[in-house]
């Protein structure tokens, strides 16, 4: 995905578009970029970022018909960058310089042989409880009127140099075009002060609309310290929301809510 700076506006421009379509896109947000604006492309990996995962980059377009996604893994967008009369100034060094599992969402080397291995289920194993993601995947689905896209469980990286996670969120929502930044746990004694200051940081750093914690157990938590977070986070006009079980339970099935007429 590209990020044109002047105007914040994207466009598909990976492994999605024929080779020839992804070069004409990308010359176009070259031409309308301003002057030291910014073009940023984010897709996955590509030949060369990790020899763990050449294996996968193979089985992935067989797998989930993406007919366009071997051209993409061996596309120079360095190259492609000079030749629209940009600089290429930085490359993820997470994935370049790291010989173990990666921090951005992608199978990991566990599963590495589950070629129909969900990449949500496998991270939310591995890292989170993945009933409190659901829970709250549902609760936002029961909100949502137009619309609901998310990200799974990611990772961050800040700077060139980093090698490993300068941060990390839960399920990142667009909810209605309201995006929403997650910080989920299963309980209260699972919630350290550091994790709420680490959530207020990052979303300081993204910018959502709301930043909501969401804890998955009854309980007043810690009055102080979440009132702490509300007011610095609306002090950077951002609006804190705290979800628990009282404001939302799912029923006692395996199936996410949702509206068959909407």
């Amino acid at each position: 995905m590209l990020k044109l700076a002047h105007e914040a506006e994207y466009a598909p421009c990976g492994h999605e578009l024929p080779p020839k379509v992804r070069h004409i896109v990308f010359r176009e947000c070259a031409r309308v970029l301003k002057p030291g604006g910014r073009l940023v492309l984010v897709d996955s990996l590509q030949r060369g970022d990790q020899r763990n995962y050449e294996g996968l980059l193979e089985l992935f377009p067989q797998n989930y018909h993406e007919p366009y996604y071997k051209s993409y893994t061996n596309e120079d967008f360095s190259a492609l960058a000079i030749g629209c009369g940009l600089t290429h100034q930085m490359r993820c060094m997470i994935t370049a310089n790291c010989d173990g599992p990666v921090a951005f969402p992608m199978l990991t080397p566990n599963a590495r042989n589950s070629s129909h291995g969900s990449q949500f289920l496998i991270k939310s194993l591995r890292d989170h409880s993945v009933l409190s993601l659901i829970w709250v995947l549902s609760a936002l689905t029961m909100r949502s009127r137009r619309s609901l896209i998310f990200a799974e469980p990611t990772r961050f990286g800040f700077a060139p140099e980093s090698v490993a996670s300068d941060a990390e969120a839960d399920p990142v929502v667009l909810l209605d075009g309201q995006a929403t930044l997650c910080e989920i746990k299963s309980s209260w004694h699972s919630l350290r002060l550091a994790h709420i200051e680490d959530f207020v940081a990052l979303a300081s750093r993204l910018r959502p609309d709301i930043a909501l914690l969401a804890v998955m157990e009854a309980g007043p938590g810690s009055a102080a310290d979440l009132a702490a977070a509300e007011a610095q986070l609306a002090a950077e006009g951002i609006k804190f929301e705290l979800l628990m079980p009282r404001e939302y339970m799912s029923a006692d099935d395996p199936y996410l809510d949702f509206d068959d007429d909407g």
